[in-house]
């Protein structure tokens, strides 16, 4: 499916609109601190982002860098976490903090190829790194951004997992404005959570 300029800049125009009416506040949008935002990612897989704002700023202020990250206990984080559920998670946070301190010296790379090059990290989570850390102009593709893409132009993955559809992610990559990178992506997840398309 190819877009015409004018379909992609209205529908731009349309999401960045939307998102200024319908602004959510919270914490790890007030940042671009690359691990700040990692930890976010890694908190919000497969849970309700209610649950997150309760426990999000526990986890940084316990937990302020990745070399934190790195040291940490598995029973100190899950005790913290526990509440969000998904087994496993804390164990998963603390190996990619040690990835990252041991083979990249602490620092979360600007490079997507280098990010879902590092275990535990894949399309979309290292997609939002680069979107919300270093305002690159991509666009995240999830459930929500899914059923957006479908419903405003009728685009449906033949792939049985969509989120892994590179058609789907090119598809969505042309979407992208020269501006308000994070602001249209959050637009984006923030307008396909309340639809309810399947």
């Amino acid at each position: 499916m190819k877009l015409s300029d004018k379909e992609i800049f209205d529908f731009q125009e349309k999401m960045l609109q939307w998102y200024r009416e319908n602004y959510r506040s919270f914490p790890w949008r007030e940042t671009t601190e690359p691990y700040a935002i990692l930890v976010s990612e890694f908190l919000l897989q497969k849970t309700h982002v209610r649950k997150v704002v309760e426990i999000y700023p526990n986890v940084i202020e316990k937990y302020p860098t990745l070399q934190y990250m790195a040291e940490a206990e598995v029973n100190d984080l899950e005790k913290i976490i526990q509440p969000l559920g998904f087994h496993n998670r804390a164990e998963r946070m603390i190996k990619m903090a040690k990835i990252f301190v041991k083979e990249n010296e602490g620092i979360i790379p600007d490079n997507f190829d280098s990010l879902v090059a590092i275990k535990g990290i894949g399309w979309y989570i290292a997609t939002a790194l680069l979107v919300f850390a270093f305002e690159q102009k991509r666009v995240i593709v999830d459930t929500n951004v899914i059923k957006v893409i479908k419903l405003e132009f009728g685009y449906i993955s033949d792939n049985a997992r969509p989120r892994t559809d590179k058609a789907l992610w090119k598809f969505c990559q042309d979407l992208a404005p020269d501006k308000y990178i994070r602001e249209f992506n959050w637009a984006l997840l923030d307008y396909g959570a309340e639809l309810n398309v399947e």
